[in-house]
């Protein structure tokens, strides 16, 4: 059986390079991890508890949803008006 190649090459984003990249992924964890530790101590006085706990929660929102949307397996946003999200199987 012959298959047959796409007439246009496909492009990858830079950000599916990106999370191919483990070793890269688990040096940046560890960094944010001791700058999270770093900040943390710097505005204890000065930021609310709760301030700082919900701007580290939107903040990890934010830097995970682009893996989110361009995962494969994840079928949200397409051009059907009636689209659930949803994981596709």
């Amino acid at each position: 059986m012959v298959c047959a190649l796409p007439s246009t090459p496909l492009r990858s984003s830079p950000l599916r390079w990106f999370s191919n990249q483990p070793y890269l992924l688990l040096s940046l964890t560890s960094l944010f991890w001791a700058g999270n530790i770093v900040l943390g101590r710097y505005v204890a006085g000065h930021v609310p508890p709760m301030t700082l706990s919900c701007v580290r929660w939107i903040g990890a929102f934010l830097m995970l949803l682009p893996f989110l949307l361009l995962s494969e397996n994840y079928s949200c946003f397409t051009s059907s008006a009636t689209c659930r999200c949803s994981r596709a199987s």
